[in-house]
C-alpha cells in the first residue's frame, strides 16, 4: 500500500523519477541505504531492542515497507510494555514504553504529509513516551518553547544524580532532519545525562511535533527560538544560568549554529556531522532523493520553485559574525551531505576559540569507514568537548585528525586553514613531508 498520496511524491521530481531505482537500492542494501538509522534508533533505546531493529533490517526491501513495518514493531512493543505494566514489571515497561516511542516515530519518517495515519501515529509515539515518563528513573517535564505567535514543544530531562539545590550546566539540543526530540536523549547511559547535564531537547520549527502542528521551518525566523530556549532553560532552579550550550546533529549543525548566532548567552556550540554547504546542493539534488521531499515537508513548500526560495537562504557564512562563543565541529571528510570546503571555511570565519575533528575518509555519520571505528567516537568527544567548557576548561583554536588507521593527530588552528581535496593533512606529511 503506497505511503502517502501521489500529489506529495510528485512535489519532487527526483523522487518521483528515480522511485523505481530507490526501490532497488533498498531491496539490495535495506532501510539504511541513506544513513544509519536502525543503528541509532536502536542505540536510544538500549540492549533490549536490538532484536526489533535487526527484524525490520529483514523485513523492509522498499520504501512502503518501511511505516508498515516500523509500525507494525511499535505496537508489538506497547503491548508488551501494558502487559509488563499489569504485572508490575515497572522497569521492563518503562524500556518497551521507550523502544515504543521510537519505533512509531521510525514509522512515521516515511511519509512526507500530514495525513490521517502520520497524526494517528503521532499520537501513538507522544502516548508511549508520556507512559515512560510516569516509570522513569529521572525528572522529565514536556514543555512549550515559544516562538513568534506559536510555540514548539520540548522535553527537559533532569539527570538522576541531581541533588536538591545544585546548579548544574544544560545542552540545549537540536537533532537532524530526521530526528525529534525523544530520540535526544537515550532511555539508559545517556551521553548528557551521565556527564551532569540537564537536556533541553527541541522539536523545532519543521521537527518531530512540530511538523504535525504545522510549525514550518523558516531560516528567517528560526533564531527566535535562541533567545527562547535559553531563556526557558535559564530560569529553572536546577539549571546554572552561566552553564548552557548548544548542540546539533546533522541538519541541526545549521540549526545550532543559527541558535548560537541569535543568542549571545550560550557558553558554548558544538555540532557533529555537518550541513554547511551554501544552498545544500550536495543533499538536495546528489544524496538519496528523499532529502529533497523531506525538506519540502520541513518547510511547507508546496513546489521545487517553492522550496529553491528557502534553500538559496541557508547560508551558514552569514551566521558567522554573529558566533562569538568558543565552537567545536566534528565532521567526515568524504560527507556525501555537504562539500568539506564549507565546513573549513565557516570555522576560519569565525573570532572566537574553533576546534574541527576530522574523519578521515568518514561519511556524514562517521561510522562507515575506519576513522570512525577505530578513532575515539565523535559524539563522546564532542559531548566532552562541552562539558570540558561547562567546567571552565579554556577553549584553544585546534585541528585534530583522527586518520585511518584511528590515530589522533592534533595540532594548532592557526591563522587559517586550507581544506585540500583529495588528501588530508596527515596523509598529506606522510606522503609529501
Amino acid at each position: 500500500m503506497p505511503t502517502m498520496p501521489l500529489d506529495v511524491t510528485r512535489r519532487a521530481k527526483r523522487f518521483s523519477e528515480q522511485r523505481w531505482l530507490l526501490d532497488t537500492v533498498i531491496n539490495l542494501m535495506g532501510p539504511e541505504w541513506d544513513q544509519g538509522r536502525l543503528g541509532y534508533m536502536a542505540g536510544a533505546c538500549g540492549h533490549d531492542s536490538q532484536g526489533d531493529f535487526i527484524g525490520l533490517r529483514q523485513l523492509i526491501k522498499t520504501y512502503n515497507d518501511m511505516t508498515r513495518e516500523f509500525m507494525k514493531a511499535a505496537r508489538r512493543r506497547e503491548l508488551r510494555a501494558e502487559a509488563e505494566l499489569k504485572l508490575g514489571h515497572y522497569a521492563t515497561a518503562r524500556e518497551s514504553f521507550f523502544t515504543a516511542n521510537i519505533l512509531y516515530g521510525g514509522a512515521q519518517w516515511s511519509i512526507q504529509a500530514n495525513t490521517p495515519l502520520n497524526l494517528d501515529l503521532n499520537k501513538k509515539k507522544t502516548d508511549c513516551y508520556g507512559k515512560f515518563i510516569q516509570l522513569a528513573d529521572r525528572h522529565i517535564e514536556q514543555i512549550e518553547i515559544p516562538i513568534e505567535d506559536r510555540s514548539v514543544p520540548a522535553i527537559l530531562s533532569i539527570p538522576p544524580t541531581y541533588k536538591q539545590g545544585d546548579k548544574i550546566p544544560c545542552v540545549v539540543i537540536v537533532s537532524g532532519m530526521d530526528g525529534w526530540k525523544e530520540l535526544s536523549v537515550a532511555m539508559d547511559g545517556d551521553k548528557w545525562l551521565q556527564r551532569g547535564f540537564a537536556v533541553l531537547a527541541i522539536d523545532g520549527p519543521g521537527q518531530g511535533e512540530s511538523l504535525i502542528r504545522e510549525v514550518w521551518y523558516n531560516p528567517d525566523t528560526y533564531g527566535k527560538l535562541g533567545p527562547s530556549a535559553f531563556d526557558f532553560a535559564a530560569a529553572q532552579q536546577e539549571i546554572d544560568p552561566k552553564r548552557i550550550v548548544v548542540h546539533g546533529l546533522s541538519f541541526g549543525s545549521y540549526w545550532a549554529s543559527t541558535l548560537a548566532a541569535s543568542e549571545p548567552r550560550f557558553l558554548a556550540c558544538g555540532v557533529a556531522m555537518t550541513n554547511f554547504e551554501p544552498g545544500g546542493f550536495s543533499i538536495f539534488e546528489t544524496a538519496s532523493p528523499t532529502f529533497k521531499l523531506r525538506f519540502m515537508y520541513m518547510t511547507g513548500a508546496k513546489d521545487e520553485a517553492e522550496l529553491d526560495t528557502i534553500t538559496q537562504k541557508l547560508d551558514v557564512s552569514k551566521l558567522a559574525p554573529h558566533i562569538k562563543c568558543p565552537f567545536l565541529v566534528a565532521a567526515g571528510e568524504d560527507d556525501q551531505l555537504t562539500d568539506s570546503h564549507y565546513t573549513f571555511d565557516f570555522l576560519n570565519s569565525l573570532t572566537g576559540p574553533k576546534s574541527l575533528i576530522f574523519y578521515e575518509g568518514e561519511d556524514h555519520g562517521m561510522h562507515a569507514s575506519r576513522a570512525g571505528q577505530l578513532g575515539p567516537e565523535a559524539y563522546t568527544m564532542v559531548a566532552d568537548w562541552l562539558s570540558d567548557r561547562v567546567h571552565s576548561v579554556e577553549a584553544k583554536s585546534m585541528y585534530t585528525e583522527v586518520d585511518a588507521t584511528g590515530i589522533v593527530h592534533v595540532e594548532p588552528w592557526g591563522d587559517k586553514r586550507e581544506y585540500t581535496y583529495g588528501i588530508t593533512e596527515s596523509t598529506k606529511k606522510m606522503i609529501f613531508g
